[in-house]
């Protein structure tokens, strides 16, 4: 599904134009957006969470030349679905 699917669906769902429903949601995933990258997560509790994971530098063998390699560490934004979208997602 695009965002202009979801927009749809939603402003119908809340009776919303699709316009105010554009902006909500623009606002909501800039808010995500802005807080993950304060390194602050945001849980939504029944749906997940959304994390930064740090990784350290670490080694890696480059099999193309046949030598090992610095990987530099980095931050990565992450997704832990919650028990009920877990649930609704798997059938149970």
């Amino acid at each position: 599904m695009k965002k202009n699917e979801l927009v749809g669906l939603v402003s119908e769902k809340c009776g919303i134009t699709k316009k105010d429903c554009t902006l909500i949601l623009e606002s909501m995933l800039d808010t995500i957006t802005e807080t993950l990258a304060k390194g602050e997560d945001v849980m939504l509790f029944g749906f997940g969470k959304f994390e930064v994971r740090e990784y350290k530098e670490r080694n890696c063998f480059n099999p193309s030349s046949n030598k090992i390699e610095v990987v530099k560490g980095s931050r990565q934004p992450c997704f832990k679905p919650g028990v009920v979208l877990r649930e609704k997602v798997s059938g149970k």
